[in-house]
């Protein structure tokens, strides 16, 4: 048996670094203030969880021709949990980079719209990345349905990160939610071997397009 989930992943994420890559030696946008250092930091997280999973392709194959009277089912298992437990963590660190990255850009903005944010940042407030992406809205740096998905992938990322992938509240954006077999309040989530891909790719996808139109 080979697992056709991890290779196609190793694929997906190899091509989703090459897209990031681009950006990243883009030499216009390396003097945009933090935004060439945010495509850097995204690319090296990708290019790291898509090397991660070859390599660990490369152990599951060898595994599996040293013990090949291991049940099916324990295999995917198996394989199952480590793509999950190697994808999850990929989605949050390369959210908490760009979290990080677009608060040193509002750190040092010039928009008066931020001006009180930027303050709060400057004094060591606690400032949410949703607070920023809901004053974006006002500021056509997003539009409704970007808000709406950045809400939804900010409440997930906390789901997983404070509270082990169990919600504490049934109510979750459907741009997300439709991703999922199983969310209910107080249960493990269940959801398929590439949903943390998409999460990821949707998250990059905001990221792009947030500072597309900030440096317009």
């Amino acid at each position: 048996m080979t697992d056709n989930n991890t290779t196609d992943l190793v694929q997906r994420y190899g091509n989703l670094a090459k897209r990031l890559k681009t950006h990243k030696d883009d030499s216009t946008q390396q003097n945009q203030d933090y935004l060439w250092d945010g495509f850097g930091l995204i690319h090296n997280r990708i290019q790291t969880i898509s090397e991660i999973l070859g390599f660990y392709y490369i152990l599951w194959e060898k595994f599996l021709q040293e013990n090949p009277t291991i049940h099916d089912e324990t295999i995917k298992k198996e394989i199952f949990g480590r793509i999950t437990t190697i994808t999850t963590w990929g989605f949050s660190s390369i959210f908490s980079a760009i979290e990080f990255v677009i608060k040193q850009i509002i750190k040092d903005t010039q928009r008066k719209e931020f001006s009180n944010i930027k303050q709060d940042i400057k004094n060591e407030k606690r400032v949410y990345l949703e607070d920023i992406i809901k004053k974006s809205l006002g500021n056509s740096l997003v539009d409704n349905d970007e808000l709406a998905t950045w809400v939804a992938l900010i409440k997930l990322r906390n789901i997983f990160v404070h509270n082990n992938g169990f919600p504490d509240s049934d109510k979750l954006y459907e741009p997300v939610k439709k991703h999922f077999t199983v969310f209910e309040k107080n249960k493990m989530t269940k959801s398929s071997y590439d949903s943390f891909y998409i999460f990821t790719e949707m998250i990059i996808d905001l990221y792009e397009s947030w500072t597309q139109n900030y440096y317009k």
